[in-house]
């Protein structure tokens, strides 16, 4: 199991989950809402 601990951390990290900022502050809102303004911008064109 530790293996798949590892790779699932690797993924978590690369991926810049565990550096996002707490839950609920501005920071995140704003982190959220830019990356869903990246989603509608890639979707509408």
């Amino acid at each position: 199991m530790p293996v798949a601990e590892a790779l699932t951390d690797d993924r978590l990290v690369g991926a810049g989950s565990l550096g996002a900022p707490p839950p609920g502050t501005a920071a995140s809102r704003a982190d959220l809402a830019a990356a869903v303004r990246d989603l509608l911008r890639a979707l509408t064109g």
